[in-house]
């Protein structure tokens, strides 16, 4: 039977290193844990105590996404587009839903990274989380990618709707039309798509 010795061996970690990737210590990279994870597999090493390797290896194919809510049409339609693409890629979807709160957001992120996930994808609206997604990548070794974000954090990769482009377009649809009495429809997070409707108009 493998033992961790031999595992080092292999990838040429410490046993210390491999033992910590093994266990899914979070101070040892994702792509660290994934070698080991894989050598383990190859020499057929088993650990009753723990997680096994299979279960590793499914946490790091498994991707974390923190959203707002899906009681509304847009968020969910966001959320099922993400499954269907991560599925497509191979990729199983974790989902924690924040309420709109950010603390709930915060938590979400820590509880994500104590089970293991490959990344994460943060639906969210609050600019509060700047400092903490910050934070969140010098402590752990995980990607985050930022999506229909109220401000684009420049050092993240991020997807961010164009609410200037949106609601100009709008507009000059309704006006080409015809249309002179043009209403809005919406919510507190639409102060911003109010506000550029109203410069266009």
């Amino acid at each position: 039977m493998a033992k961790l010795q031999d595992i080092s061996q292999k990838t040429g970690f410490s046993v210390s290193t491999v033992s910590k990737a093994l266990r899914g210590l979070r101070e040892i990279s994702v792509e660290t844990r994934r070698k080991v994870a894989r050598a383990a597999k190859e020499l057929g090493y088993s650990e009753k105590r723990g997680r096994t390797i299979e279960q590793a290896e499914d946490n790091l194919g498994t991707l974390g996404v923190i959203c707002l809510e899906i009681r509304s049409g847009y968020y969910a339609a966001i959320v099922s587009a993400v499954e269907a693409e991560l599925e497509r890629r191979g990729y199983a979807m974790l989902l924690g839903l924040s309420d709109f709160k950010y603390e709930r957001e915060v938590l979400l992120l820590e509880r994500f990274c104590r089970r293991g996930v490959g990344g994460i994808i943060c639906i969210t609206n609050t600019e509060r989380i700047d400092d903490d997604l910050r934070a969140f990548r010098e402590k752990y070794d995980i990607p985050v990618v930022l999506l229909a974000t109220a401000t684009g954090i420049e050092d993240f990769d991020y997807v961010r709707p164009n609410d200037d482009l949106g609601a100009r377009l709008a507009v000059e649809h309704l006006l080409e039309l015809g249309h002179t009495a043009i209403g809005f429809v919406g919510d507190a997070l639409c102060e911003r798509r109010l506000r550029l409707l109203e410069e266009v108009l």
